[in-house]
């Protein structure tokens, strides 16, 4: 089956659904060339749809998240067909977090820093009992 429509990422940080990023290519394909050296992709953070949409669209992508056994964080990427209609694409575990990737993207737009984000993946990927120790241990070293 082949879908086309809009390209939507939502990002999951936990049990908080932070704001959907809409994305716009130049050749209609978010492939290597549109991600990388294209300086015509736009990236729409937060997505500008209606409140009812963007409800829907985090619903679903925390449903597909949690359906499939994920925690902690992982972005859920989904397309939009001419009807309406979000059809999920895929739900990446280990998405990028460069200062350009779509989670910290997200999180800004949220009011979450950089900082807070790779501390709270940190967070959520160690026993919570030992997550002051260790990050106390770091900060001395």
């Amino acid at each position: 089956m082949c879908i086309d429509g809009k390209d939507f990422f939502v990002s999951i940080l936990r049990d908080n659904v932070l704001p959907s990023v809409e994305v716009h290519t130049p050749g209609g394909f978010y492939d290597y060339q549109a991600k990388y050296e294209s300086d015509e992709t736009k990236y729409l953070c937060p997505a500008p749809i209606s409140v009812d949409k963007e409800r829907e669209l985090r619903e679903l992508s925390y449903k597909a998240f949690c359906a499939l056994g994920c925690e902690g964080w992982g972005r859920v990427d989904l397309i939009q067909d001419e009807a309406g209609k979000f059809w999920v694409l895929e739900v990446n575990t280990i998405p990028g977090m460069t200062s350009h990737s779509l989670v910290p993207m997200s999180a800004k737009a949220a009011g979450i820093g950089f900082d807070e984000v790779v501390m709270t993946i940190l967070a959520s990927t160690i026993r919570e009992e030992n997550f002051s120790t260790i990050v106390g241990e770091v900060a001395q070293a």
